[in-house]
């Protein structure tokens, strides 16, 4: 198959300066698995044998068909900043699941991907460490429930005072700058989440996140948000320590 006319291939969706670093910038592409890809199976030539074990043990075909899709879209992409076959890009996983290129001639390039729904979102930077995180506006869920689970006091006090759809979207504003962050980091569901306060951020703008030295983290993360529409909220973070 060629991919040479594939739409999202051929240029970001849009570029984010970096803080303290403006002559780089970090790219996101986006794509929906619904619409964007021809018959997945086009996409199945580009998978390691590992990608391929990982998927046959999915158990829906939906979720098999989009796991293929997803991965064909992170090598379409990377293969291109990279110059390199999409099918020779070797991965490896850190500690926590996070993957990351495996090969030291790869250079410094960093990605990270999230999807929800039927939507993917993939980040890119060429120095910098960086996280990214779309979510689904979901009606369904008991969002004051969960931020008195995993939010700071002052998050879960900001949502108790809002209500309908403004608690729904401040809501998922908030689990997305958190987990973007959280992806950047590496870590899994064992980070504080309750110990960073992302309430005051101002989100159209980088906003960074000093209180990370609370939690024995001295790194400078920044983070600001991604429109992507009604239905979603999606941030990224990134870390510009030296």
């Amino acid at each position: 198959m060629s991919y040479s006319k594939i739409h999202w291939l051929k240029q970001p969706q849009t570029t984010y300066p970096i803080p303290l670093n403006t002559d780089q910038h970090i790219q996101l592409y986006s794509a929906d698995l619904s619409k964007d890809f021809c018959d997945s199976l086009d996409y199945i030539e580009l998978l390691s044998e590992n990608e391929l074990i990982r998927m046959k043990r999915l158990r829906f075909k939906k979720d098999k068909l989009n796991f293929i899709k997803s991965r064909g879209f992170l090598r379409l992409i990377l293969g291109q900043h990279l110059q390199l076959d999409p099918k020779c890009i070797l991965f490896s996983y850190e500690e926590n699941g996070k993957p990351v290129l495996a090969e030291i001639n790869y250079g410094n390039l960093h990605f990270n991907l999230s999807h929800s729904r039927n939507k993917i979102l993939l980040a890119i930077s060429d120095c910098n460490n960086i996280g990214v995180d779309i979510e689904y506006v979901n009606p369904a869920i008991d969002s004051l429930s969960i931020a008195n689970k995993f939010f700071s006091e002052v998050e879960a006090r900001t949502l108790e005072s809002t209500h309908g759809n403004e608690r729904l979207n401040k809501f998922f504003q908030f689990w997305t700058r958190k987990e973007a962050l959280v992806k950047g980091l590496g870590d899994g569901l064992g980070f504080p989440f309750q110990e960073i306060d992302v309430s005051k951020l101002k989100g159209t703008d980088w906003d960074t996140l000093t209180n990370l030295t609370s939690i024995g983290r001295l790194k400078q993360w920044y983070s600001i948000d991604v429109p992507f529409g009604k239905s979603y909220k999606a941030s990224l973070a990134v870390d510009c320590s030296d």
